[in-house]
Parts: structure tokens; sequence; C-alpha cells
């Protein structure tokens, strides 16, 4: 297949005694770089051609791994880093960049306008965002290479939609560098659909699968192949992950894991017994670790005037995980809203707003929108908060959905 191939059914999986040939060479190739007969950037290559890092003493070389399982069939390409570091969503960003008539100083304006709002449980990391874009991030041999973390780009990529819109949504001069980042975006949007559990991982896949497909059409279609990368490829491979996993596995849940067993790794100094007293101290602290925090409304409350007294209203609350907070936007079935308060009624979690209405679609993820001046309640279960929004001179918002 050509890296630019985007029919996932010529895909075949590695055999093992394919993928033993794989790692023989590998090791053969490791063993000349050592000899010095290989430079580093030919074993590297190598590495990349065939999707595996070598190292002599890992899993991927383990003989009585092989035995138990198929390696093949149990790897998993991390979407995180094929998407976002180093990922198909960079080189989308420096494509559309580096091709149409964007700036990054306007790009780094926009993201640290003041007028912008954020949900305040990450309204401090969303106020930073425009650092991505700071001259003092350019490399000088590389001036439209964009660097960041796995996070920012995860919180950027909506704004950058928001820009891309407001920016080029009406020039058809760029409308196929247009279409080709809003498929990229897709994709992003897909991932976190069914990691957020909003779609069932089976319907999430297929999404996802079009999804990719299409990009990839797309950005050969008015980039060629000067920005395509072997992670473009890989992304053919994660729908058939979320089938066979059930769920999405990405770093960001590995990385959080990973500090927890450094914390206890770190100090031991005894390594005779490295992994009986690193488990064991893991296990230990696991154990007397506190519980997750529960759902509910957080800080001070008191009861609602007026109301049932069992109806108390306070102006923070936690619902799955996410917190929600008084003057934050959140989003149901489409429809955004302002919230006046956080109740819990009758032991039902509830938020107090006012409608937000949609005036005028600047784009398919972003709308002006006027307030409703009548009181409603929604269910805190059934809403995700927006992603940014601003207040307008005449009382109007411009909402950023997703």
């Amino acid at each position: 297949m050509e890296i630019t191939c985007d029919d996932p059914s010529l895909c075949r999986s590695l055999p093992p005694n394919e993928y033993a040939k794989t790692m023989a060479v590998l090791a053969a190739a490791s063993r000349r770089y050592s000899a010095g007969t290989m430079s580093k950037a030919a074993f590297s290559e190598l590495e990349v051609a065939t999707g595996f890092r070598y190292n002599p003493h890992g899993v991927s070389q383990s003989e009585a791994l092989q035995l138990l399982a198929n390696p093949i069939e149990v790897a998993t390409y991390d979407w995180v880093h094929s998407v976002l570091q180093g990922g198909i969503l960079v080189a989308e960003i420096e494509a559309i960049l580096s091709a149409t008539t964007m700036s990054r100083e306007a790009l780094q304006a926009f993201l640290a306008d003041q007028q912008w709002q954020f949900p305040r449980c990450n309204a401090i990391k969303s106020r930073q965002l425009h650092r991505i874009f700071d001259p003092r991030r350019l490399i000088e041999e590389a001036p439209n290479k964009v660097r960041g973390s796995c996070a920012e780009f995860l919180s950027l990529y909506g704004m950058l939609r928001c820009f891309v819109a407001l920016q080029l949504g009406g020039d058809t001069d760029f409308e196929r560098h247009v279409a080709s980042f809003n498929a990229v975006c897709c994709i992003v949007d897909c991932i976190l659909d069914v990691k957020q559990c909003l779609v069932d991982v089976r319907v999430g896949a297929d999404r996802l699968e079009a999804a990719v497909r299409r990009h990839l059409a797309l950005h050969t279609g008015v980039y060629g192949d000067v920005c395509i990368r072997p992670k473009h490829h890989w992304m053919l491979d994660v729908p058939q992950q979320f089938r066979r996993d059930g769920a999405v596995l990405d770093a960001f849940v590995i990385e959080r894991t990973h500090l927890r067993v450094k914390a206890v790794a770190e100090p031991i100094k005894n390594v005779r017994g490295f992994e009986r007293s690193a488990l064991a101290s893991l296990l230990t602290t696991t154990l007397q670790s506190k519980e997750l925090p529960s759902d509910g409304l957080l800080g001070r409350s008191a009861p609602l005037p007026g109301a049932a007294l069992f109806v108390r209203v306070s102006d923070r609350l936690r619902v799955w995980g996410t917190e929600i907070a008084f003057q934050d936007v959140v989003i149901r079935n489409g429809s955004a809203a302002w919230v006046a308060a956080c109740a819990l009624d009758a032991g039902v979690l509830t938020l107090l707003v006012y409608p937000l209405h949609p005036t005028q679609a600047v784009s398919e993820h972003c709308d002006m929108c006027q307030l409703h001046s009548e009181l409603v309640a929604w269910s805190a279960a059934d809403v995700t908060l927006a992603l940014a929004w601003r207040r307008r001179g005449d009382g109007s918002f411009m909402v950023v959905r997703k």
C-alpha cells in the first residue's frame, strides 16, 4: 500500500512468523548500529518503517510473550500521539498556516483576547493557549513548525476551527484547505465522543473510520503527499482498535498512572528486590488513597428561596467527573445556555440556566446567540461544557460549542 492509500480493507495484520522476522531484522540492525556500521538516521528510519522502536530487553523481544499472544493483535497505536503532538492535526495546522493568508500573529492575538471566557474548571490553561504561537517558540530552521503538548493541542483545535471559519470561511480560494482542516477536527470530535461515552463504541468506530478516510482524501487532494506522515496511515488502525477493546485506550490514562508508579518507585534504593518492593508500595498507596470525588454540589450551599426545603443551590457542582460553575455556558442537544445557579433538587443535580438562542451561524460549531430572559431548569447529567464564549457590547454571545 502507498502511504496515501485511504482504504483500510487493504490492510493486513502481520502474521506471527513475519513479526518474528521483523524483530530479527531490527535486532541485526541494532547490532550494526552498535558496531558503527549503520548510521543512527538509517536505524531510526527502519524503526519508523516497521512501526516498532527496538529495545533488546523490551516485551517485543520476549519469546515467552510470543508463545502467549500474537504481539501484533494486542499492540495499540496511540491516537493521542498519532493525532496531536507531532500527529496529523499538527501537520494540518502547519500546512494551512503555510498555504493560506492566515498569520501566526493574528492567531495568537485571537487566542489571547481577554474577552474570551472559558469554563471555570480549565480557564487557567485555556488562557495560555496563545503561547503555542509565541515567536519565542519558533525554530529558525523551520519557521512553520508548531510546537506544543498533547493537552495543549487537544484544547486548541476547537478554537482554531473557529478562527479558520472567521478568517477563511467565505474565501473560495482556500475552500479546499478549510475542508481538509475541518476534516481532521472531525476526527478528534469522533474520538472524544467515544471517549466521553456520548456515542456507542462501534458506532463511533464506524464514524471515525469514515472521518479518517475522508480527511486523507481531502488532504492529499489539496496538499499532495508533501505533508503526509506515517501517522496518517496508522490512524486507519485506530477504529478497529476501538472495536477490539470496546473503549478508547490512550496515553492520557496511561501517563497519569505512570505518575503514581513513579512516586513509589523513585525512593526505592535497594534494587535487589525492586519489582517486589515497587509493587508492594504501589498496592499500599492505592488501597490508602481516597476514593474518586463523588458527584454533587461543591462548596457552600443554601436552600433555594421560594422553593421547597429539599432544594439547595450552590455556585458549583460535579457531575460525571466534570465541574460546572456559575456563569459557565453549557450545551444540551446542540443548544447553549448560561448557568445562573447549580441546584440539588430531591437528589437530582440540576442547573438553573438562561437559554441562549442562536441568531447567526458563524460555523458548524460556533453561533451568535441572544440571551433569553426566562430561567429554566436543565438536568446536569445531560449537558456538556461549551469550549469558549465571549459577550459582545450588544449583550449577544458568541459561543464555541466544541
